[in-house]
C-alpha cells in the first residue's frame, strides 16, 4: 500500500468516527432534554402529591382511632380534602405517571373503605396496611420516575399495581364476608 491510500483509509475512518461521536452527543443532549422537562413537568405537584398520599393513609388511620361521632366527622372532611386533591394531581399527572395513575385513584378510596370497616379492627388494620403498602410503592415510583426523568418502568408500574390490587382485594373480601353482613344487619336492627 502506497501512502496516499493509508492516509485516505486514516482520513475516512477519522470522519467516521466522528459522525458517529456527533451522533452519539446528539442523543444524549437530546435525553437529557427530554428528562429535564419531564422533571419540570413534575416538579411543581410533587410536594403537595407526596402530602397528599401520606395524609391520606395517615387520616385513614385516625378515623379508626376516633371516638366520638364529632371527631369521626372532623377527621372524615380532613379526609376527604385529602382525597379530593389526589384526585385533581392525578388528572394533571396522568400522562407522566402514565402506568400508576389508577392506583393514585385506589389509594383515595381509602378513608371511605376504613370507615365501612370500622367496626371491624380486622378487616380495618388490613386496609390500613394494605394502603401504607400502596402508599410506598406510589412514592418510590414517583421518586424513581422523578429521578430518572422518566415515566415510571414497568417493574414499578406492576408492583404499583399489586400493591393496588391487595387493597382492593381486602375490601372485595370484606364486602363479600358473610359473617359480617350478618353482624352488619343485626346491628341495624338492634338500633331501629
Amino acid at each position: 500500500m502506497n501512502a496516499e491510500i493509508v492516509i485516505l483509509i486514516a482520513a475516512i475512518i477519522a470522519a467516521i468516527s466522528s459522525i458517529i461521536t456527533l451522533g452519539i452527543n446528539l442523543i444524549a443532549s437530546r435525553s437529557s432534554e427530554l428528562r429535564v422537562a419531564y422533571r419540570n413537568s413534575l416538579n411543581p405537584y410533587l410536594g403537595e402529591l407526596s402530602n397528599e398520599i401520606y395524609s391520606t393513609i395517615a387520616r385513614s388511620k385516625i378515623i379508626t382511632k376516633a371516638k366520638t361521632t364529632m371527631a369521626i366527622a372532623s377527621w372524615r372532611s380532613r379526609a376527604k380534602e385529602s382525597k379530593t386533591k389526589l384526585k385533581q394531581i392525578r388528572l394533571v399527572l396522568r400522562y407522566q405517571l402514565w402506568g400508576i395513575t389508577d392506583a393514585m385513584r385506589t389509594l383515595a378510596l381509602l378513608p371511605d373503605w376504613v370507615e365501612h370497616a370500622r367496626r371491624f379492627p380486622g378487616y380495618s388494620d388490613e386496609l390500613l396496611r394494605k394502603g401504607h403498602t400502596l402508599g410506598v410503592a406510589l412514592d418510590k415510583a414517583i421518586l424513581s420516575a422523578y429521578t430518572n426523568g422518566r415515566r415510571p418502568n414497568w417493574l414499578e408500574q406492576i408492583r404499583v399495581h399489586y400493591a393496588a390490587k391487595a387493597l382492593r382485594d381486602v375490601y372485595k373480601t370484606m364486602q363479600d364476608d358473610e359473617l359480617l353482613r350478618e353482624l352488619v344487619k343485626d346491628i341495624h336492627e338492634s338500633d331501629d
